[in-house]
């Protein structure tokens, strides 16, 4: 919905939102442009009844409480939270009043919180040498895993090894050769579109009409909100 540049922040079109209501997870990958603050928006979102994973920005608004699942880097955790400790991911679960939050933590993996303590999550081991992208493959991993009806542990394991293996696969370097805005933001909805289970098709809107790609399976449609 959001394809980033500059002017105003983008409007929630009454074709978005029909289409985020209709949709069977959410994922809303904040750059902090605006549109996660729309308030129009920002109702649809905490009315949801389908797994709404919310990938969180600096510069933008907090997720809706109610969220699925909150997955902040780690030192976005610790700002967001403003403590340095290992209660981040508690902290925030509990002033976002999301069902769990996940502290992605690099190489280590990620670290759990569904209200019973922190659980770690290991990621294997990989030779990284461009890590950029890999939170998005998370977040994107992870919507589709909970829109498969994993829970929130199973969901984030998966997310893990998703992450992983782009990396492990080069990352974006491998997935297209020249950095420019444009062939990164190609790459990353590349690696988006290969994240999403079989049975599963995604949804990509600009601000304007939504663009429905071919769907691969009965009923299932992913809608990622950017």
């Amino acid at each position: 919905m959001d394809r980033g540049g500059g002017g105003p922040a983008p409007r929630s079109t009454d074709a978005m939102l029909d289409t985020v209501r209709t949709a069977d997870a959410v994922l809303v990958s904040d750059y902090g442009r605006g549109l996660a603050a729309c308030p129009r928006m920002r109702e649809v979102l905490e009315s949801s009844r389908v797994p709404v994973v919310w990938d969180p920005h600096p510069l933008g608004p907090p997720p809706v409480p109610g969220v699925s699942l909150a997955t902040p880097n780690l030192p976005e955790a610790l700002a967001f939270a403003g403590t340095d400790g290992p209660e981040a991911a508690a902290v925030l679960r509990e002033r976002w009043r999301a069902a769990a939050v996940a502290v992605t933590t690099g190489a280590r993996g990620a670290v759990l919180d569904r209200g019973a303590g922190p659980e770690p999550v290991p990621a294997p081991v990989v030779d990284a040498r461009d890590t950029c992208g890999a939170g998005d493959r998370f977040a994107v991993a992870a919507a589709a895993a909970l829109m498969d009806g994993a829970d929130a542990r199973e969901a984030v394991a998966a997310a893990v090894e998703a992450a992983s293996r782009f990396l492990a696969r080069g990352g974006l370097s491998a997935a297209q050769p020249e950095r420019t805005p444009e062939g990164l933001i190609a790459a990353v909805r590349a690696a988006a579109a290969r994240s999403s289970p079989p049975a599963a098709a995604s949804t990509w809107c600009t601000p304007g009409t939504p663009r429905p790609s071919p769907r691969r399976g009965p009923s299932a449609t992913a809608w990622w909100c950017a």
